[in-house]
Order: C-alpha cells, then structure tokens, then sequence
C-alpha cells in the first residue's frame, strides 16, 4: 500500500493574511502613489509607510514577485520611465529619468540594460 505524500507545512492563516493585506498595500504605494518615484526611497523609508518590520516586507516583496527591495524599485522605474518616453517623446532624457526617481540619466540607462531593455532612447517613438 502507498505512503500518503507527506502535506508541507502550512502557515497559520491569520500570518498568510497579513502578507497579502501587506502585499496589496505594497502594490497600492507602487501603482498608485508612485512611491519609486522618490529618488532616496528606502526600504526603511517603505516599512515605515506600511507601518511593518523589515522582515514582513522582505517577504512581502518577494511574494510580489520580486527578487529584492531594489528590483522592485528598479522595475517600477523603467517602467515608468518608457511609458513617459511613449507619453513625451520630445522631453529629455535626463528630465524623464529624474521624474522616474533615478539619481541620473547614466544610472537610468544601467537599469534599462540590467532589465534587458536595451537602452531609453530606443523607445522613442
């Protein structure tokens, strides 16, 4: 006779319950506050804002689906950087990486070839 597939361990529901109360209040400050947009942001500066521990958004993050704190900021700002690019394609690069909260235009373009972008100016129309 077969041994039963012994079940994972699960984790209480009032903690999955907070990482997903946690992640949606995550995706609300990145979608609709634009909180990568503030050039020092810090995951200090976002647990703060959450009112969570270091750990709890950590994991948060990760349940995201990102690799780390920086790769969802660097994601949300390349993002953002192209649809300004499509939206103003007349304006300046350095004025469109300054808006998407990267330190400098020479920083913008590292994160667009980190994320396989290629480079900005690229998506000018």
């Amino acid at each position: 006779m077969p041994h039963p597939e012994p079940e994972e361990p699960r984790e209480p529901t009032d903690k999955k319950v907070r990482f997903d109360e946690l992640a949606v209040r995550l995706e609300g400050l990145l979608t609709d506050e634009h909180i990568f947009t503030e050039r020092h942001i810090t995951s200090d500066v976002l647990t703060a804002r959450l009112g969570a521990n270091s750990k709890y958004l950590a994991e948060a993050i990760r349940r995201c689906g990102y690799a780390s704190f920086y790769d969802m900021i660097s994601q949300h700002r390349v993002r953002y950087a192209i649809s300004l690019i499509h939206q103003y394609p007349d304006r300046l690069l350095a004025d469109i990486s300054d808006q998407s909260g990267f330190s400098s235009q020479a920083s913008m373009a590292k994160a667009f070839k980190s994320q396989g972008k290629g480079t900005p100016s690229s998506y000018r129309s």
